[in-house]
């Protein structure tokens, strides 16, 4: 699956690393509203981009590290839903159930 370009991911999001670690709209009709549905089982938070669904936590990662993960991303309090970028670890492709 192709991903979205950091720029073009950074028109479209404004990340804050503070508070709760909102990924939030940048512009268009949700600007300034918190982007993401919690879904599935354990719940996770995803988000739209382009008509794909993509995990919130590689969103956030790409945008704060300049890169899409190349490997799997753990949440190291196990909340799949807590997309601060303290939270993220990267995994290499054959470490753990990450996703």
């Amino acid at each position: 699956m192709d991903k979205p370009s950091i720029p073009y991911l950074q028109s479209l999001f404004t990340y804050y690393d503070v508070g709760d670690g909102a990924l939030v709209w940048k512009q268009g009709r949700l600007k300034d509203e918190i982007a993401g549905t919690v879904t599935g089982n354990p719940p996770e938070l995803r988000v739209r981009v382009d008509g794909k669904s993509y995990l919130a936590a590689k969103v956030v990662w790409a945008l704060t590290m300049g890169h899409w993960p190349e490997g799997r991303i753990q949440f190291d309090d196990g909340d799949r839903t807590n997309i601060r970028i303290g939270n993220l670890t990267e995994l290499d492709r054959i470490d753990g159930p990450g996703r």
